[in-house]
């Protein structure tokens, strides 16, 4: 990809949603740390959306970022900064709310609650689908609730009930 892209265009865009003091929350909660000094925290976050936001394993993400021109290192070397940076996230994802008027950590204010499913599949060709059903508390992301049920039947779906 070259630069000027409409990769690069939709970054332009994206950085306007995030919130003011975003690189310093990277520096505060570690997630640079231990970084090469030509790396930055905008390369950095652009290459962990790549893999948390669109869903590609460490490999594909590794992969586009070389292809992007935004990064040179293999899928074991994204590891060690996606680790460093769950505080970070984390504190982005806060901060983003209360920009928006939510209130998170005050006293008597019901705790919002995030529930999916998903189908997990065991290992190997004949491996059995399962259907994972969750739910966990934020901002804490305590899970406070996990069952696995089989993909098919009755009351095994993607449902409220579960």
């Amino acid at each position: 990809m070259e630069p000027g892209t409409v990769v690069d265009e939709d970054w332009e865009l994206l950085r306007t949603f995030f919130p003011a003091d975003w690189m310093t929350l990277a520096q505060q909660h570690g997630a640079l740390k231990g970084l090469r000094p030509d790396k930055s925290a905008e390369t950095l976050l652009r290459v962990l959306l790549l893999h948390v936001g669109a869903g590609f394993s460490l490999r594909e993400t590794a992969g586009r970022a070389r292809a992007a021109h935004w990064a040179e290192l293999s899928d074991v070397a994204l590891l060690k900064p996606l680790r460093k940076s769950k505080a970070w996230l984390y504190q982005l994802c806060c901060a983003l709310w209360r920009e928006r008027g939510v209130r998170l950590e005050a006293a008597g204010t019901p705790a919002l609650r995030l529930i999916d499913s998903t189908l997990v599949q065991e290992p190997g060709q004949s491996g059995s689908l399962w259907r994972l059903h969750y739910s966990f508390q934020w901002p804490t992301l305590a899970c406070d609730f996990f069952k696995l049920t089989a993909r098919e039947g009755k009351g095994n779906g993607e449902s409220l009930l579960q």
